[in-house]
């Protein structure tokens, strides 16, 4: 079983049997906010020497990673100055890659090497507030920087912000329900390894 399934379903687990839920009120509508904790698999320190991690590395190394899973950049499209309808078609059903957010945060055992992202994978050209951003961790491997840990939170969530306490990250979001343009729930998350004994 790969490490994303083992994590979404730890977060659902964590979703349904949370910690305490609390009430925020918005006008006449009540908005519960739930706390869970996800445990990150496999985050070890890298003996590895590699600059800090900032955000102008952490979007290259999400750019290599979205280009080789097949997916375009905006910078790969090979469109020519003045596009034509058959340079579109071209392009047609692929997906193009771009950058919503770069958290970068210092974690236990990976300190200023750790990174949480937020990025779209949309048609060209595409707008629609129904396009929610896809996750995932940039961390210090022995291979260097990679990104793993994929939509370690559903896709109809959105990260509001990020915050580092005492060396851990804790995550506030809220899930999305774009058709009605409506906040459903807030969720808080604190991500912890998972220390096997």
């Amino acid at each position: 079983m790969k490490i994303t399934k083992q994590l979404i379903f730890l977060f659902l687990l964590f979703v349904n049997l949370s910690l305490y839920s609390q009430s925020y009120e918005k006008g006449n509508d009540s908005i519960k906010r739930f706390d869970s904790i996800i445990y990150i698999d496999y985050l070890k320190s890298s003996t590895l020497k590699v600059d800090t991690l900032n955000s102008k590395i952490a979007e290259v190394v999400l750019k290599k990673y979205i280009v080789k899973q097949g997916f375009l950049t905006y910078d790969s499209l090979g469109l020519p100055e003045n596009p034509t309808e058959k340079d579109y078609e071209k392009i047609y059903d692929q997906l193009v890659f771009s950058l919503d957010t770069i958290y970068i945060v210092n974690f236990k055992s990976v300190v200023k090497n750790f990174a949480v992202v937020s990025y779209y994978l949309t048609p060209y050209m595409a707008s629609s507030h129904c396009f929610l951003p896809y996750k995932a961790l940039i961390i210090n491997s022995d291979r260097g920087f990679i990104v793993t840990n994929e939509d370690f939170i559903p896709d109809n969530y959105i990260i509001e912000r990020v915050e580092n306490f005492d060396n851990n990250i804790v995550i506030y979001c809220y899930e999305y329900f774009c058709y009605e343009n409506e906040i459903i729930r807030y969720l808080r998350i604190k991500l912890d390894e998972n220390i096997k004994p």
